[in-house]
Formats: structure tokens, C-alpha cells, sequence
């Protein structure tokens, strides 16, 4: 009579904390993988692979102080995104210096950003030619225009002075030369003008009452409005809260 024998056991493969451990070892070199080409991608393409990653990692993405300095690093950003944002934290320092303090003012809006520029710091009163201490300024705001695909609209305001001359026999006239005058500036620094539009809304847009002379000058203005062509999924916002609404 055969007796049978007993088959052998197979024998087991690694350790289970073994298999865990390396998985986490490659989901980790996945991740520093990412961060170091993080420079040549673009940025949304960077935020759904993190994304992706939320459930394996989620202890380091959780984390705010990584995640906030990967944000706030602009050597991660992508060329153009870098240049638009050096050119919009040069326009904001501009604005809180003294001599241009209350007059210049940087505005993030839904599609992109304004730029609202009051006198006397761009034009003496009853005229339409830019001030040469402004030109630095608008060369500025040329940069930010050139970093992105954008539309440009250029609006012109005054105050409720009236004004009669044969240059601008209203402020009709005044407020529109004025938006066309900033527009010709950036086209001469080789933006085409395809981009922009010109308006002038003449005294009908006051940001102030028209009872001093301080609010007249606040209301002379010319405001450019910086409109994204693609607007990006997560905008680069490189300001800070001002606790304005956005327009």
C-alpha cells in the first residue's frame, strides 16, 4: 500500500512590512522626482500630480508650511509665469512709496488685474501728455503686459471741471486723448496694438465726490485694465490681501 507523502509548504515571500516599505519608497522618490523638473512644467500640470499623490503622501501634503513654500518660491515657476509675477511685485512696491502713495494702485480683479494711475502724478490738469517721471512706471506695467497673452483696455477719467480749449473742447475729449496717449506709449515699446482699446469715460465714473481738490485729482485718473486672454485654473496671485473687492 503507497503511503503518501506530505507536500511540502511553499514557502512565503518577503515580509509584509517589507512590501509596504518599499512602496513608500517609491510613491517618496515619485514625489522629489516631481519637485525637481517642477522647473520646466507647467504649473497645473504640477498641481494634478500632487493631487494624485494626496492619498499616499498625505501627511507631508497636509503639511502647510511645504506647501506654502513650494507656492510662494518663484524659482519653481515656469519662465513667463516668474516674469509676470517680478513684474507685478515691482508695480505694488512702486505704488507704496511715498511720493506715489494713494495714486497708484494695483488691483487684482476676475479677470486679471487693474493698474488705476490718479494725477497729478501722470498729467497736469487740463492736459493728456504723460509726465516723464511716469514713463518708468508704464515700462513696468509693460513687462506684465508681455509675460502673458492679455487684453489691454486703457480707460481715461477726469473730474467735473469743465474745460473749453481748441486741443479738447470737453472732457470728453481730455479723458479719451489721455487713455489713447498711454496706449501709443506701450505700442512704442513694441506690444502690438491689437491688444489694446482706448475709452474715456470723461467726468462720469468719480471714485471720489468732486468737493475737494485732493478727490478731483483722485478722479483725474487713468485705470488699465489687464485681462487674461486664458485665464490660468489657479491665477498667480503674487499680492497680498487689501480687503478691496475685486472688480
Amino acid at each position: 500500500m503507497a503511503v503518501k507523502r506530505k507536500k511540502k509548504k511553499a514557502e512565503e515571500g518577503a515580509p509584509e512590512w517589507m512590501v509596504t516599505y518599499g512602496d513608500l519608497m517609491t510613491l517618496l522618490m515619485t514625489f522629489f522626482v516631481l519637485l525637481f523638473s517642477f522647473s520646466s512644467i507647467q504649473e497645473t500640470k504640477f498641481r494634478n500630480a500632487i493631487g494624485s499623490l494626496k492619498g499616499a503622501l498625505g501627511v507631508l501634503l497636509r503639511n502647510p508650511k511645504v506647501m506654502s513654500q513650494i507656492k510662494s518660491d518663484t524659482r519653481f515657476l515656469p519662465q513667463k509665469d516668474r516674469q509676470l509675477t517680478e513684474a507685478l511685485k515691482a508695480v505694488r512696491k512702486l505704488s507704496q512709496e511715498e511720493k506715489f502713495k494713494g495714486q497708484i494702485k494695483l488691483i487684482k480683479t476676475k479677470k486679471g488685474y487693474l493698474i488705476s494711475i490718479s494725477n497729478p502724478v501722470m498729467f497736469e490738469i487740463g492736459k493728456a501728455n504723460i509726465k516723464p517721471e511716469l514713463y518708468s512706471v508704464l515700462d513696468m506695467i509693460t513687462q506684465i503686459i508681455k509675460a502673458k497673452p492679455m487684453e489691454v483696455r486703457v480707460v481715461g477719467h477726469t473730474c467735473d471741471l469743465p474745460i473749453h480749449t481748441s486741443q479738447f473742447p470737453s472732457n470728453w475729449e481730455l479723458s479719451a486723448t489721455r487713455a489713447v496717449n498711454v496706449v501709443k506709449y506701450f505700442e512704442s515699446k513694441g506690444i502690438p496694438g491689437a491688444k489694446f482699446s482706448a475709452e474715456g469715460r470723461s467726468k462720469y465714473s468719480p471714485i471720489a465726490p468732486n468737493d475737494s481738490e485732493k478727490n478731483r485729482g483722485l478722479n483725474r485718473r487713468v485705470e488699465i485694465y489687464l485681462d487674461y486672454i486664458n485665464p490660468p485654473v489657479q491665477p498667480i496671485n503674487p499680492l497680498p490681501p487689501t480687503g478691496k473687492e475685486e472688480r
